[in-house]
């Protein structure tokens, strides 16, 4: 493979450093919670909320990117204030209080997100762009993986309250240097002529962009709260450094296979790519929640995880292709800001599938709204294949 720019593994090296210290956190939500006195419903109705919350500062951000002369500024604000926000769950006392520090970190990653997918679109020729984000999602995964590690190393020593809390203190060493990475690591030019500026308005979505807004909507309502895995395992009986080793496992193969997965979709082509990822995931999480064994569990999330190198970045790269390039940051607003925006019902709703009805019933639900996207994408696979500006 010919080697990327450098902006893709500068911004890669970001993701990894702060999903380290994310992932340090995350794996622990369940546990703290737990010790607060909440369960699975209030654990996706806190993921759903935090990420509905983002919805709209990523429209917002994303408009912005277009209208500034560069983009990095909102990149370094969005991963400043969720470094900054991780450390305070360690004061938690209520699970109000986690609700609200989590809205409030997603803030910064919606702040980030659009200015951060448009920059990776503005470094790399159309024919790349599957491989590039998945070698971004590859490191975002690579820290998915180190955060747990370390999280679970430190419950194996001493798995209580006050140790958990630690954890989220730790988290602020990773999430400054991200910080300082994108400030020494990322470089931008400054556009003559941003998106704001122009006499003549952008071009508006064509077609294939709003049939793949609609698809990737449909996937937001059924795509799992991956925390809810963590809830199911341990009601099987898998508790304390299982959690977070579990969690890394999952990364692992996440970033195993990001980018390998993305340069065979530049390769078949993405619109042939994502149909495979809906039946993929369908498929995984039916068998996930049909199992009552905590080992088969955590075989069907590895098998689980290849389906995000046929999703996440694929989803990216189509819509850099059918998105107008002027208008490219709010492009990838709409698409970030209308997932996050459905995660809040989609998170409460599952999490008390989970919790009250069952874990087939959850399955079921999940892999029947993969099948349709997986038709979807298939009937709108010529739409799909669009332009590559």
């Amino acid at each position: 493979m010919r080697d990327l720019p450098r902006n893709v593994w500068a911004l890669g090296v970001v993701s990894l450093l702060t999903d380290f210290a994310s992932e340090m956190c995350v794996p622990l939500f369940p546990l703290l919670l737990a010790a607060l006195g909440s369960g699975a419903t209030w654990l996706g109705a806190m993921e759903g909320a935090a990420d509905a919350v983002s919805a709209l500062v990523k429209l917002a951000g994303g408009r912005l990117s277009d209208r500034l002369p560069r983009r990095k500024p909102l990149v370094l604000a969005g991963y400043a204030l969720a470094a900054l926000v991780r450390p305070f769950y360690a004061w938690a006392a209520a699970p109000w209080q986690v609700l609200a520090l989590r809205a409030s970190d997603r803030v910064g990653k919606g702040l980030r997100t659009a200015p951060r997918d448009a920059l990776l679109a503005d470094a790399v020729p159309p024919e790349r762009r599957a491989e590039a984000y998945g070698l971004h999602r590859a490191f975002d995964h690579a820290g998915a993986v180190l955060g747990p590690l370390v999280a679970a190393a430190v419950l194996a020593w001493r798995p209580d309250l006050d140790v958990v809390r630690w954890v989220f203190l730790i988290s602020l060493v990773p999430g400054v240097l991200s910080v300082v990475a994108v400030a020494l690591g990322v470089r931008e030019e400054p556009r003559l002529q941003p998106a704001a500026h122009h006499a003549v308005q952008p071009a508006p979505p064509g077609r294939g962009a709003v049939l793949l807004l609609a698809l990737t909507a449909w996937f937001a309502v059924f795509r799992l709260p991956e925390v809810l895995f963590l809830a199911r395992l341990s009601s099987l009986g898998a508790g304390g450094a299982w959690l977070p080793l579990a969690w890394s496992a999952m990364h692992v193969v996440k970033s195993a296979t990001g980018r390998p997965m993305g340069a065979w979709a530049d390769r078949a082509g993405p619109e042939r790519a994502l149909p495979l990822g809906y039946a993929l995931y369908g498929v995984t999480v039916l068998w996930a929640f049909s199992v009552h064994d905590a080992r088969w569990l955590l075989a069907a999330m590895l098998v689980f995880a290849l389906h995000h190198g046929l999703t996440e970045g694929v989803e990216k790269a189509l819509l850099s292709r059918l998105w107008p390039p002027e208008s490219r940051g709010t492009g990838f607003g709409v698409y970030h800001g209308l997932v996050a925006l459905l995660a809040l019902p989609a998170g409460a709703g599952q999490g008390w599938l989970l919790e009250h009805v069952g874990a087939q019933a959850l399955g079921s639900v999940l892999a029947a709204g993969a099948a349709v996207a997986f038709l979807g994408a298939k009937a709108a696979s010529a739409r799909l294949r669009g332009a590559a500006p």
